[in-house]
């Protein structure tokens, strides 16, 4: 079991910084052994964002 804080600031592959937030709207997708979702999703006052996280498993 793990915890990732996605509320904070990251800077994306192309260089522009991408503000994570509340992970509401989406489910993850899980493909092999990497894990995908969005951070950002600003219903019920959460902070906005526009974030896709891929995290993955390590042998």
């Amino acid at each position: 079991m793990w915890a990732f804080d996605t509320k904070k600031d990251f800077e994306a592959v192309n260089g522009v910084r991408a503000f994570g937030g509340a992970i509401d709207s989406d489910g993850p997708v899980v493909v092999e052994n990497q894990l995908f979702i969005t951070s950002g999703y600003a219903k019920f006052k959460e902070k906005e964002g526009n974030v896709l996280l891929a995290f993955e498993l390590q042998e």
